[in-house]
C-alpha cells in the first residue's frame, strides 16, 4: 500500500461494504467510506497520513497495537470459537484507532481507567455495544496482564451503561406477519424455530434434526463448549415448522434434474440453496429483512416470546431454567427482563375466573 497506509475493508449487517483507512497499520484511522469500490488514494488522504506520521510515537516503544499482534497470534486466541474470534475482528480496528499507539506503560496508571469510559460513552445510546467495547479491550489488557507485559488490567470494573428495558420488546403479531410480507420461507424459518427454542443464535444454526426426539429437542449448548444439555419440549407450532421444512425440501427437489437435488442438510435451519447456514451469513441476510420490514428489534428478542410462554403456561423458573439452559439466578434476570407482563397478568386472570370465591 502506497505510502505505508492501511485499508481494512468490513462488510456491516446491513451488507453495506464499509473501508476504513489507516495511516499505516495499528496507526490512527484518517478516512472513512463506503460502497463496493475501495477508496482511491486522493492527495487529501496521503497529506493527512503525512501529518499523522510527523507525530508518530517512537517505533520502538512498546504500544497497544503491539499488545493486540501479540494476543491475536497467541494460542488464547485461536482457541477461541469462530464467532468469537470475528467479533475480536471487528473491535480490534476501533480499539487501535483511539489506543493502538498509546504505550503498555500509560495502561498501568490506574487513571487510564477515565481515557477508556470517554472512549467506551461514544455509544452511549448504545449500551450492550459500550459493553461489548470495554469487554474486548479488557480481554486484550488481560491478556497482557497474563503474559507479564502490564502490571494491571485498568478497564477492570468499569460498571455497563444503563440498559434500556427490553420487557416489552418482544415480537407482535404485526411484527412477524411484516416480517413475512417481505421475506421467502426460508428466513421465515429463522424466527418460527427461534419462538419455539429460545436458543441463541449460535445454537440456532447449527440444532440438528438429529437432536429432535419424540416429545423433546436435546441440545448441548455452544456458550458452555457442550457440556450443558438443554432439553426443550416440542411444541404444536414446532412439529408445524419441522413438518413444512421437510415438505418445502420434498417439492424443491422433485422440480429440479436428478443431478441438481441435494439431501435434507443435517441441520434444520438452511439457505435457499439448502445449505446449513454460516453465523455471519444468517446474521446479514436477517438484518436486510428486518430493514426492509420496517422492524427495530432483534432476533434474540423473540426469546421474550418464549419464556413469556413458558410463563404463561404456568412454569417456575427453575422450570425455565432447565428448558433453556441457564442458572437459576439467570433465568430470574431474564423472566425479568424479557417477559411481557401484560400477557402474563391476563393469563392470571382467566385462571382466577375459573375460582370460584366463597360465598
Amino acid at each position: 500500500m502506497a505510502s505505508g497506509i492501511h485499508i481494512v475493508s468490513k462488510r456491516l449487517a446491513s451488507g453495506v461494504l464499509s473501508h476504513y483507512v489507516y495511516a499505516w497499520r495499528g496507526g490512527p484511522q484518517i478516512h472513512r467510506s463506503q460502497g463496493e469500490r475501495k477508496p482511491k488514494l486522493t492527495a487529501t488522504i496521503q497529506d493527512a497520513a503525512a501529518e499523522a506520521r510527523r507525530s508518530r510515537p517512537d517505533p520502538d516503544a512498546v504500544c497497544i497495537r503491539h499488545l493486540i499482534d501479540k494476543f491475536v497470534g497467541s494460542g488464547d486466541f485461536l482457541r477461541l470459537k469462530k464467532v468469537t474470534q470475528n467479533s475480536y475482528r471487528m473491535w480490534i480496528p476501533r480499539i487501535e484507532e483511539r489506543f493502538g499507539n498509546v504505550p503498555l506503560a500509560v495502561f498501568d496508571d490506574p487513571r487510564m481507567k477515565i481515557e477508556i469510559v470517554d472512549w467506551r460513552d461514544q455509544w452511549a445510546a448504545q449500551p450492550k455495544k459500550a459493553y461489548g467495547a470495554v469487554r474486548h479491550l479488557s480481554r486484550i489488557l488481560t491478556f497482557g496482564v497474563d503474559k507479564f507485559m502490564l502490571g494491571i488490567n485498568c478497564s477492570a470494573r468499569i460498571p455497563m451503561l444503563y440498559e434500556v428495558d427490553r420487557s416489552f420488546i418482544v415480537w407482535t403479531k404485526d411484527d412477524i406477519d411484516a416480517f413475512r410480507k417481505v421475506t421467502k420461507e426460508y428466513l421465515q424459518d429463522i424466527i418460527d424455530l427461534e419462538s419455539c427454542t429460545g436458543l441463541r443464535r449460535t445454537d440456532l444454526v447449527a440444532l440438528t434434526w438429529e437432536s429432535v426426539g419424540d416429545h423433546t429437542i436435546s441440545w448441548r449448548t455452544s456458550k458452555s463448549n457442550g457440556k450443558r444439555l438443554v432439553i426443550i419440549p416440542i411444541l404444536k407450532e414446532t412439529r408445524t415448522l419441522l413438518a413444512r421444512i421437510k415438505a418445502r425440501h420434498a417439492s424443491d427437489m422433485l422440480r429440479k434434474s436428478a443431478s441438481d437435488r441435494v439431501p435434507l442438510p443435517p441441520t434444520i435451519l438452511a439457505t435457499q440453496n439448502w445449505r446449513p447456514w454460516a453465523v455471519e451469513g444468517l446474521s446479514t441476510m436477517f438484518s436486510r429483512a428486518q430493514i426492509e420490514a420496517g422492524i427495530d428489534k432483534h432476533l434474540h428478542d423473540l426469546r421474550g416470546n418464549f419464556v413469556t410462554r413458558l410463563a404463561v403456561a404456568g412454569l417456575t423458573s427453575h422450570e425455565v431454567a432447565n428448558i433453556v439452559g441457564w442458572s437459576f439466578k439467570d433465568v430470574e434476570e431474564m423472566m425479568r427482563t424479557y417477559i411481557n407482563r401484560d400477557a402474563i397478568a391476563k393469563a392470571q386472570a382467566i385462571r382466577l375466573e375459573k375460582v370460584a370465591i366463597a360465598e
